[in-house]
């Protein structure tokens, strides 16, 4: 195995010397079986299904935002990359007509020319990540590489003769430990393996490809969907953008989507590219952080800046930066909430500003921004770069765990609450200057918002302090109040011991409130039942609580937005600012209220 990977490394360094006609991606690499098992019905089909994905990408060339780059890859007597990465396509059928079915299955081995394959392209640029150099609204796409075959495979310890090696349980240990160590290095780098089986197809080792890399398995019918997936995860993507959830996304949810114009037969390909991607955002590239950027780093605290154009996301409060997600972009989590994508570059638009502004806590235990410090569980000697340095709490799960980001850029899962340990605490805003958890040697300078100074703490440690501290929704900067101060539902000013006292003991005894209970709002003595109602022929009727519940939801986090519901067998858009829905297939309008009373 170690011979195929060094020779895949030579295809690696001759694709980043190829000066091929190249689009801006996405990239695929089409890996043929020509192995001696696929002469004849097997193999012809093959070349028609690459001939198939190849025509079709070339007619979505003219698309502006995509012109996909095609490589191809072969295992078989050669095994090897047989033409590069391009999106001159003829060059590619030209390519096709010359191969021909001979030898043995070396699946892994070609696995690895196609990673070479789609490496060689990304590697041209060194500021881009190896397995990231596309994006689609601002969200890195990564490579795919489609294998057709007839799923035989045969061990890779054998380079020429026949494809009728005997089939035992050692070879087929063998074939299954090489092809997962294959799979870790796809995992390492984002890229997808989608199968089209032809023939006879055995099709065990094909599915095990697609599931450990978020890939699928589709037969010779279905490759427009693979000539439609670059579109898809553009729809995807975008939705995402909009602030679809596709894990949640439902019937209904499908509904919505064709509403908004996707086409029927690609509604479940979106859902999946959607689901997939959305998952990415939350675990891959979250908390990824880039050092040499012109960039705020992860962990600062931000406001809507001059070139700000998303209306309400923010409600006009700060929020954290929890991820950069690309070169000149981040990801924000607001103080209400709600999470989204930003340009943040000089290079593109100041959408956001630095602000020294701390997370102030409503009824939360903790919350992404807050500041914390080392706690009296803590067990890790000085991995948070020593005692008195602070932390920004970047993620909490229900667990009792939170992420914190370090001043060295460290990131890790801490306990707080979980099995009553509290390995860090909070930490008093106001014995921190500065926006803490920023890099140590990095200034971010929008070159005309901000201006930032370096002050050594009484640790040593180096923290950045912008002299401005916050903007209005207009841009204009102000100075942040430092008088703000967490406190109780009675109003009482709570110090920051006394929060974590309060944390330890609401942590033993706190439980979920069930989603089916009505959505309540607590008064002195006094519990407010909120229900929303319709009118109908001059009379009111009340909307089904669980429909009710998530008109409440929506207009918790946005009273001036919308929501897709079914009422009465249709779809719906209410509007809270118009208090009205609208049905979206007879445009009947009906008036909409939100009724509160007591219990």
């Amino acid at each position: 195995m170690e011979t195929w990977k060094n020779m895949a490394d030579v295809e690696r360094l001759v694709g980043m010397g190829k000066k091929t006609k190249q689009g801006i991606g996405p990239d695929t690499c089409l890996l043929l079986d020509t192995s001696g098992s696929m002469e004849g019905a097997n193999f012809e089909e093959m070349i028609t299904i690459a001939k198939t994905f190849i025509k079709g990408i070339a007619d979505y060339a003219t698309a502006p935002d995509l012109s996909e780059n095609i490589g191809i890859a072969t295992f078989g007597e050669q095994t090897r990359v047989v033409h590069h990465l391009t999106n001159d396509y003829s060059k590619l059928l030209e390519t096709l007509d010359l191969l021909s079915p001979a030898g043995p299955s070396p699946m892994s081995a070609g696995l690895y020319m196609a990673l070479a394959c789609c490496l060689g392209r990304a590697s041209l640029n060194k500021k881009m990540s190896k397995a990231e150099h596309t994006t689609i609204h601002r969200i890195p796409v990564t490579f795919r590489v489609i294998l057709i075959s007839d799923g035989k495979g045969t061990p890779d310890i054998v380079s020429s003769g026949e494809d009728d090696f005997p089939v035992n349980l050692e070879t087929t240990v063998m074939k299954h430990i090489w092809l997962n160590e294959t799979i870790t290095h796809f995992e390492k780098r984002g890229g997808a393996i989608y199968c089209v089986g032809v023939g006879d197809t055995q099709t065990e080792m094909m599915e095990e490809l697609c599931n450990k890399t978020h890939g699928k398995m589709y037969s010779p019918g279905e490759v427009h969907k693979l000539i439609h997936m670059s579109d898809n995860t553009t729809k995807a993507i975008g939705l995402l953008d909009r602030n679809v959830d596709f894990e949640n996304i439902g019937e209904l949810g499908k509904m919505k989507l064709r509403l908004l114009g996707i086409p029927e037969s690609n509604v479940d390909e979106v859902v999946r590219l959607g689901e997939y991607y959305q998952e990415q955002i939350k675990e891959r590239h979250y908390f990824r952080e880039f050092i040499d950027v012109d960039m705020p780093p992860v962990g600062a605290r931000v406001r809507r800046g001059p070139d700000w154009k998303y209306e309400n996301q923010d409600q006009n409060g700060p929020g954290t930066i929890v991820a950069h997600t690309g070169f000149t972009s981040v990801c924000v989590v607001w103080d209400c909430e709600n999470t989204n994508r930003y340009q943040c570059s000089p290079e593109t638009a100041i959408e956001l500003l630095v602000v020294d502004e701390p997370r102030i806590l409503k009824e939360e235990l903790i919350a992404v921004g807050c500041l914390v410090v080392r706690g009296e569980h803590w067990r890790y000697d000085d991995e948070d770069g020593g005692v008195g340095n602070v932390g920004v709490v970047l993620d909490v799960l229900e667990s009792g765990m939170t992420l914190v980001r370090w001043p060295s850029t460290h990131k890790k899962l801490y306990k707080y609450g979980s099995e009553g340990f509290f390995e860090v605490k909070l930490c008093d805003p106001k014995t921190v200057r500065g926006t803490v958890g920023q890099l140590k040697t990095h200034v971010w300078d929008s070159g005309n918002v901000l201006e930032a100074e370096l002050s050594e703490s009484s640790e040593g440690a180096t923290a950045i302090i912008p002299t401005t501290t916050k903007a209005t929704s207009k841009g204009e900067i102000i100075e942040a109040s430092d008088k703000r101060k967490p406190k109780s539902l009675d109003n009482k000013e709570w110090t920051i011991e006394d929060m974590n006292k309060r944390n330890s003991q609401l942590r033993k005894t706190k439980t979920t409130e069930s989603d089916d209970q009505a959505v309540k709002s607590q008064k002195p003595n006094t519990q407010m039942i909120v229900h929303w109602a319709y009118k109908k022929e001059d009379s009111w009727s009340k909307i089904p609580m669980e429909i009710s519940l998530k008109m409440e939801k929506a207009y918790g986090r946005n009273k001036q937005g919308s929501i897709i519901v079914e009422l009465e067998g249709n779809i719906w858009k209410a509007s809270f600012s118009e208090m009205k829905m609208k049905c979206e297939k007879t445009r009947t309008v009906m008036d909409i209220q939100r009724k509160e009373a007591s219990e």
